[in-house]
């Protein structure tokens, strides 16, 4: 079993949202729940939560009477069924309309909601794929290797990687022992270690490098992280190394060392994001505000949408296809608009641009929403 297979086949939380993306149908139901504060219960209650999805089916049988409220109840009829996993899950995302359900764990807190629309909103689940960091964990020292999948939200997934040694002894030929005239044993340990380490290398290359875009964490005995970090031909996919004996340590000590390694990561990463900003900003590459992002973005000239994760400008409305105002500023023809961010980031990604969500009030120089330009 290769290790892309085994990611694709076991790891819960590998969210996607392509297949929602511009998904035209009338009506478009889109309901955020966060289960851990409002149901805290359905994370080991199926009744709770199928409960809740007949309260759905009630509240949709009054926005749109029997007819249309008749399919939707037999979608989420399919939703009872085919209930997912939700141990690790802090939000339910739950689409439905007359022909279509999904019922999606989230693994980040979201705002209770019911959006009628004629697509789906993917603001959450696109901040869910972004925020998830999915790595490859090397544990290594001389009596063994350990190595995981995981991410920043859900438990660890131990592997086993096709010709990864179980420890140095095993890339260890006896015929290279040293005989009993041989005086530099330190000389031929640390051969080994290097041998050790390279072939440990080479098979991450094949199986993790070469399959995944995960980035890498290695850990374990001083020495050898400190021979591994001047050794691998990878250094640019390793993103932190980390001292230590852990043979015996428990998941939980484990995941708290890993955590301090992601969270700088991603400081590192949102830094970066930050001067590439700014210098687009300096350059005249950037349109900075709703209104100007809007037409951007409609106009397909977005390639990095930069947005903070809870900003919802106040109702607007279109009054052309490159046009929104407040309902204030409304004048003529016009269409509202439930989340003009939503809306903004289907634009980004319909021209196959990247979004980044930043923390709150990051972006408050460039109020609260901004978009690098392609030219």
């Amino acid at each position: 079993m290769d290790l892309i297979y085994t990611i694709k086949t076991q790891n819960t939380m590998n969210l996607t949202y392509e297949p929602y993306l511009g998904k035209k149908v009338f009506p478009a139901i889109t309901i955020t729940i966060p289960i851990s504060l409002t149901y805290p219960e359905i994370g080991n209650d199926e009744e709770k939560l199928i409960s809740m999805l007949n309260d759905v089916g009630y509240r949709m049988r009054k926005l749109f009477g029997n007819g249309r409220a008749d399919m939707i109840m037999k979608q989420i009829g399919n939703l009872k069924s085919h209930i997912p996993a939700l141990q690790s899950a802090k939000s339910l995302l739950i689409y439905l309309s007359p022909e279509f359900s999904k019922m999606i764990p989230l693994p980040y807190l979201v705002s209770e909601k019911i959006i009628v629309d004629d697509s789906f909103e993917i603001r959450d689940l696109v901040y869910s794929c972004q925020k998830i960091q999915n790595y490859f964990l090397l544990m290594i020292s001389k009596n063994q290797i350990k190595t995981m999948i995981g991410n920043n939200n859900s438990a660890y997934l131990g592997i086993k990687i096709p010709g990864m040694p179980n420890g140095i002894d095993d890339v260890v030929s006896q015929h290279s022992l040293p005989g009993k005239g041989y005086t530099d044993k330190k000389a031929y340990k640390e051969k080994n270690t290097l041998k050790y380490i390279h072939i440990t290398d080479k098979i991450i290359e094949e199986h993790v490098i070469n399959q995944t875009d995960y980035p890498i964490i290695v850990m374990g005995e001083k020495k050898i992280v400190a021979d591994f970090r001047i050794e691998s031909k990878h250094k640019e996919r390793i993103i932190g190394y980390i001292e230590g004996n852990f043979e015996h340590s428990s998941i939980e000590d484990i995941k708290t060392q890993v955590e301090i390694v992601l969270n700088k990561h991603q400081a590192e990463k949102e830094k970066k994001y930050l001067q590439m900003l700014e210098e687009a900003n300096n350059s005249q590459h950037c349109e900075l505000g709703l209104q100007n992002v809007w037409r951007a973005a409609a106009e397909g000239k977005g390639r990095i949408l930069f947005v903070e994760k809870d900003y919802r400008p106040n109702a607007m409305v279109t009054i052309d296809d490159f046009s929104i105002v407040t309902v204030q500023d409304a004048f003529g023809d016009t269409e509202d608009i439930q989340d003009a961010v939503d809306e903004i980031i289907e634009s980004i990604l319909k021209f196959h641009g990247e979004i980044v969500f930043m923390e709150n009030r990051q972006l408050s120089d460039y109020d609260s929403i901004a978009l690098i330009t392609r030219y």
